[in-house]
């Protein structure tokens, strides 16, 4: 078993629907996981140097405001392990993140706790819907 499965198995127990890839040239694997009620996300592992980083892309069309910054800086102050910012050229948001070493199945599992709970903080701040939905 490759680097990358060991960690796409580990997340398609907890539900996500996985799609392997390869990048237009061939020379790196990556991973698409997409799940019912939590964020999608993008694998994409580096065995060499014994990383996996996690990336989670979301569109939007709203124009582009500084109480969105303020919203991230916020909110990247308070996170235990995701990284949060604006793609301006493509009207994205970024939230990413990377795991260091050998899989283990319990420290990953923490891990992605970690993810999911720096999730909630994005979600759950009081300006959420204004800045980002509405």
């Amino acid at each position: 078993m490759n680097y990358l499965d060991k960690f796409t198995n580990h997340l398609e127990f907890l539900g996500y629907e996985i799609e392997n890839k390869k990048s237009e040239d061939g020379t790196m694997e990556y991973a698409n996981a997409t799940h019912n009620t939590l964020d999608s996300l993008m694998i994409f592992p580096d065995e060499a140097n014994k990383i996996v980083y996690l990336r989670s892309l979301t569109s939007f069309d709203k124009k582009i405001t500084s109480a969105m910054y303020e919203y991230l800086d916020e909110v990247n102050g308070q996170y235990s392990v995701l990284r949060s910012y604006i793609d301006e050229g493509n009207s994205t948001l970024c939230r990413e993140t990377h795991f260091t070493g050998d899989y283990d199945k319990k420290v990953f599992n923490k891990f992605f706790e970690l993810v999911r709970n720096d999730w909630q903080i994005f979600h759950m701040q009081k300006d959420f819907e204004e800045i980002w939905i509405k």
